[in-house]
């Protein structure tokens, strides 16, 4: 209850809880495709999808802004790296949120505009967006690595760890590191879906929403437990 409670009290847990449903019934609708489901059932599916996707659309009106806005301080930070790639991630990020909001306005028919073109500029700004993040990923796993290379590996965690695990640093590094592991698998499945929208992975639409509901439940995680947020964010 206090987790519903949780994520009902801000627009980012509603945001991530609509994500994947959202995502959900896009592998619904490509498993009644396959299965030849009739056209009457299969349209009632993909009218769900289609609604909770502007609903979206809708809760994030004007949150290019707000995105646009933090960039007054992740210019700041004292790491270059950090500096660099959150924020030319947000700059982009409030890029794809702009384009998205023209193309919820234009097909509410409140405006005009070239939709295929705008479009291909959201998918390309998303990408870039997930690119930068994964960037930071790696920088932080590669420090990771530097820490664990010249200290040895901290203590580890009162959980057991399989004995597959022990033997990979690696996998150790992101199990005592699990926002970043969180973060990590979370932009690496993002970033199949502007690859996949844009022509450069070729994934079936049940994959494509098998990768948003990945991405998406990781998302709902850190609203849930913001310990799993990574920081400087």
């Amino acid at each position: 209850m206090d987790t519903w409670v949780k994520l009902n009290a801000s627009s980012a847990g509603k945001d991530k809880l609509i994500r994947v449903l959202q995502y959900t019934l896009k592998v619904v609708n490509h498993y009644h495709q396959q299965r030849h489901t009739n056209a009457g059932t299969l349209q009632t599916w993909k009218q769900l999808e289609g609604s909770l996707s502007s609903f979206r659309k809708l809760l994030r009106m004007g949150k290019s802004v707000e995105v646009l806005r933090g960039t007054s301080r992740t210019i700041r930070l004292s790491d270059p790296v950090y500096r660099v790639t959150l924020t030319i991630g947000r700059i982009a990020q409030s890029m794809f949120l702009f384009a998205d909001h023209l193309l919820w306005l234009s097909r509410a028919g409140v405006i005009s505009i070239d939709v295929k073109k705008w479009e291909q500029i959201f998918y390309r700004c998303w990408l870039y967006s997930i690119t930068m993040n994964l960037c930071r990923d790696v920088y932080d796993l590669w420090r990771a690595a530097e820490l664990y290379a010249e200290h040895g590996m901290p203590p580890a965690p009162r959980r057991r760890l399989l004995p597959e695990l022990r033997a990979r640093p690696l996998a150790l590094i992101l199990d005592r590191h699990r926002d970043l592991a969180v973060d990590f698998v979370k932009n690496a499945f993002d970033l199949m879906l502007p690859l996949a929208a844009l022509g450069h992975a070729p994934l079936s639409s049940g994959a494509v929403g098998v990768c948003g509901v990945v991405s998406s439940a990781l998302a709902l995680w850190t609203v849930v437990d913001p310990s799993l947020t990574l920081r400087p964010s």
